[in-house]
């Protein structure tokens, strides 16, 4: 019926009341297209504000990254379409961090390998190569054990287990209590 709302009555047929019956009620559950495009413009803004930011900053201010808890899936939802895009924007931006601290691990192992080849033995931090843990902000952890390095995060619960490993662990979720060991390749 809300394409009722949309046409206009051909003043040669029979004059129909339904149309302007409803307009009021599409108001109610549909915005204007200014309406519309002012929240989306919002919405663009505040995942454009985060884009850089890294994980450990948005780790510690989640509202950051979720711009507000999403109304019902509701096709009533005046906002539906928005809603239905956010988290996919929000996947974005977390994937690019992700990428850019695999990056960096990488840029840290590179350290700790040249180290080696260098001097023969593996370094005891890893404060030279400037890199930092995605996750707090602080050095990536360099520990030896039975003589090989193991390079790792803390990971999303900020917790240093050790390097112990878990599969996914770089990734963002509760789910994931270990540290994310970057190398050598546990998993």
């Amino acid at each position: 019926l809300y394409a009722n709302t949309q046409s206009v009555t051909d003043v040669r047929s029979e004059i129909s009341l339904v149309p302007a019956f409803f307009a009021p009620l599409a108001d109610i559950f549909h915005p204007s297209r200014k309406e519309m495009l002012d929240e989306y413009t919002a919405r663009m803004d505040s995942m454009e504000a985060v884009i850089g930011m890294p994980l450990h900053v948005l780790r510690q201010k989640p509202e950051l990254l979720h711009t507000e808890g999403y109304p019902s899936s509701s096709t009533l939802d005046p906002y539906f379409l928005i809603h239905l895009l956010m988290p996919a924007l929000e996947n974005a931006v977390l994937h690019g961090e992700y990428t850019r601290a695999r990056r960096d691990a990488t840029l840290a192992v590179l350290f700790a390998v040249q180290q080696f080849n260098k001097t023969g033995s593996w370094p005891s931090s890893l404060m030279d190569t400037d890199v930092v843990d995605a996750w707090n902000g602080e050095q990536l952890k360099i520990k030896l054990v039975h003589g090989e390095p193991v390079i790792y995060s803390v990971g999303y619960d900020l917790d240093d287990d050790g390097g112990i490993p878990q599969k996914g662990a770089p990734g963002w979720s509760e789910k994931f209590v270990s540290d994310w060991v970057i190398w050598p390749s546990a998993l």
